[in-house]
């Protein structure tokens, strides 16, 4: 069974990202790394980890084309599993290794998505240092799950070729739809308790019992915008999810009005994803939008 890595880049910290890379390089000999930013960062990888293979998008043209980029080289490479990885997220080697472990042990053909257990990331303003939230999943357990993120996820290759091009959500609601894709066809999504990796999702949140609880993210503007009208796509493509859509509608809100400042400007930025689904518009965010890029 062959495995590889893909990890998508967007405006990195370039030398704290290197130092990531040169730890997946040490199990992975197939890599590639997908940059979605403008500046281009060849120079400076091909020096460090001259083995990967790296694609510059020279903008960013967001991350379902980024995977579908990553999918079809890894069948090309003829890779049955690629771990799908962001920048930020830390899933250290003896983690991955135990993964890998579990699926060359117990693979099974109708496994659409072996993903890794996790733990969010927050930041305790009074001891001025980063803490986790509790596991996602007991550390002894493995379960069929509905939903898997990108990161830190091994996808079967073969198998999701039948599912390219993913549809053009930009970001926000790619691993939804692609977790529900699997799961319309007859796939089985686990998630493995004893592999772990933390994974902070928008920008820092303070580590207080509000935010612990319910799970409080914060996002720029741009992102509830996406989060909307992708939410309203999404349920329109999967009707028999419209409840689970609503679910998720119902904490962008929550998520705005509990945890946000600005809350006006990111309603309205919502309010204006779920026109823009009314009016077809996927990709990025249209140039003449009022909302700040």
């Amino acid at each position: 069974m062959k495995f590889g890595i893909f990890v998508l880049l967007y405006n990195p910290e370039i030398n704290e990202v290197i130092m990531r890379l040169k730890k997946y390089s040490q199990i992975f000999g197939s890599f590639l790394v997908v940059d979605n930013s403008q500046e281009d960062y060849s120079e400076n990888l091909n020096k460090e980890l001259p083995s990967i293979k790296y694609h510059t998008m020279n903008e960013n043209k967001g991350i379902s084309k980024a995977l579908n980029y990553a999918f079809k080289w890894a069948y090309k490479e003829e890779i049955d599993f690629l771990l799908t990885m962001d920048q930020d997220s830390e899933y250290p080697n003896e983690e991955i290794e135990k993964l890998l472990h579990y699926i060359e042990t117990y693979y099974e053909e109708n496994v659409g998505i072996y993903s890794a257990n996790y733990k969010k990331i927050y930041y305790n303003v009074k001891k001025d240092m980063m803490m986790c939230s509790n596991l996602s999943l007991k550390w002894d357990e493995v379960k069929d799950v509905k939903f898997c993120m990108t990161s830190g996820s091994f996808v079967n290759i073969n198998a999701v070729q039948r599912a390219l091009p993913l549809d053009n959500y930009f970001v926000s609601y790619v691993d939804v739809d692609l977790s529900m894709w699997f799961l319309e066809n007859g796939y089985k999504l686990k998630r493995v308790g004893n592999s772990v990796f933390q994974q902070q999702v928008g920008n820092m949140v303070n580590a207080n019992k509000l935010n612990m609880i319910f799970h409080v993210l914060h996002h720029n503007e741009k992102r509830y915008y996406f989060m909307t009208r992708n939410n309203f796509y999404f349920k329109s493509k999967y009707k028999k999810y419209k409840l689970y859509a609503f679910k998720r509608l119902i904490r962008i809100y929550v998520n705005i009005l509990l945890g946000e400042k600005n809350k006006i400007k990111k309603i309205k930025a919502s309010y204006l994803g779920y026109l823009h689904y009314k009016q077809g518009v996927m990709g990025d965010l249209p140039i003449n939008s009022s909302i700040e890029k």
